[in-house]
């Protein structure tokens, strides 16, 4: 019998997101005759019992999350600066002692590393002699004067064996193209799904942000008022919390627009055709009963929600940040729609809930392109290519 290849994974993760959705997927579709696998996270949470929960084999090490990363979702500003000398002082720390006390007690053949942010580790894996697939799951931004980012080219591009990119923005926003492929994060396409249009139901649209400003639900606040009282506004995800205490975290949410986002939830709770679904363990239900979903991001970065809708079927309204035209294709299987312009949305889905042959005619359009490039069939050769080929370099 074969031998099976070893991969080992290190997870950064604090929750459940896109990124743990995707490796699950990821490791789900492997063939388990040729590949055993093993998540390491960084630090506990429900992330953790997703993996469990699938039957993968899954280990909490106990590492810090401070990772050194510089991407649009979660750049910091110059007054940030006492921050990155500890991130600096426990970038070190990992790489020197805590990743490589770990990884000598592992086996494995390959080293995935799920995020850009893993530095550290793909510095210790390198010296000891690890093969290293490093998945850049974030856009990375230069910032004002391209330090932090030539830094962290400099680490992945010298530690690592493959660059596996989530987008060709991503790729390019890196500026690493050898030893780099372009992978999409994926979705099982379902079989059945609800794409019938009635012409006089009333329509619900769908969106998975939260209050989270990144998302775009400021945006969508603000919309509100302008959107149709026939259309129903579902928001699902976590509520910012404002309730904590102490000094840090209050100076904390002045700059992260966690007052303000809550601000517009109070404002816009009482609204008769908008309601709060909180988080959902199973998101699927909803979009393959909504009409449209919603991804008004206000920084780029990957739109897990929009693939998934496409692969039900739905259209997706969303923003013209860099990246995203690369998922939505204006007027073909969504619309997009200028950032940060809130009447501009809301006739977006006036007009596309008004029209229920568009709707479905994008909708179609869209499961096409889940098809075609969001499916594992496409993904999992590609990623299967690689593994192959880090391990015959």
């Amino acid at each position: 019998m074969k031998k099976k290849t070893k991969i080992l994974y290190i997870h950064h993760g604090t929750g459940i997101g896109g990124a743990p959705i995707s490796l699950l997927n990821l490791i789900k579709n492997l063939d388990k005759e040729k590949f055993e696998t093993k998540i390491a996270c960084l630090t506990d949470g429900k992330h953790v019992q997703l993996f469990k929960d699938q039957g993968i084999t899954t280990e909490v090490i106990g590492a810090t999350t401070h990772n050194f990363c510089h991407n649009e979702t979660g750049k910091k500003q110059w007054y940030y600066f006492p921050y990155y000398l500890l991130v600096a002082f426990l970038w070190f720390y990992v790489a020197f002692i805590k990743a490589p006390k770990y990884l000598k007690t592992q086996q494995y053949d390959i080293l995935h590393l799920n995020s850009h942010v893993l530095t550290s580790w793909a510095f210790a894996g390198r010296a000891l002699g690890s093969r290293i697939v490093l998945h850049n799951r974030e856009a990375i931004t230069k910032g004002y004067i391209g330090l932090r980012y030539s830094i962290l080219k400099y680490l992945i591009a010298k530690n690592s064996n493959h660059i596996i990119n989530i987008s060709k923005d991503n790729q390019s926003r890196l500026g690493i193209f050898e030893n780099s492929s372009v992978v999409y994060n994926f979705i099982n396409i379902p079989q059945t799904y609800s794409n019938t249009i009635t012409e006089h139901k009333k329509r619900n649209v769908l969106f998975l942000g939260g209050t989270a400003y990144i998302k775009g639900f400021g945006t969508l606040a603000d919309a509100i008022p302008y959107i149709n009282k026939n259309i129903e506004v579902l928001i699902a995800g976590g509520i910012s919390n404002l309730s904590v205490t102490g000094f840090m975290q209050k100076i904390k949410n002045l700059f992260n627009n966690s007052t303000v986002m809550r601000e517009k939830f109070n404002k816009i709770s009482s609204s008769t055709n908008v309601t709060f679904l909180g988080i959902l363990t199973d998101p699927y239900e909803y979009i393959n009963a909504c009409d449209v979903l919603l991804t008004p991001f206000t920084v780029p970065h990957f739109s897990r929600p929009a693939i998934e809708a496409f692969a039900y079927g739905k259209p997706v309204i969303g923003t013209s940040i860099e990246g995203m035209d690369e998922i939505i294709d204006h007027n073909v299987n969504g619309i997009l729609v200028e950032n940060h312009k809130p009447k501009d949305l809301a006739n977006a889905i006036n007009n596309l809930c008004n029209d229920p042959e568009k709707i479905q005619e994008l909708g179609l359009n869209g499961r096409k392109k889940a098809i075609e490039m969001f499916s594992p069939a496409v993904n999992m050769m590609k990623i299967v290519s690689i593994y192959e080929h880090v391990l015959n370099s």
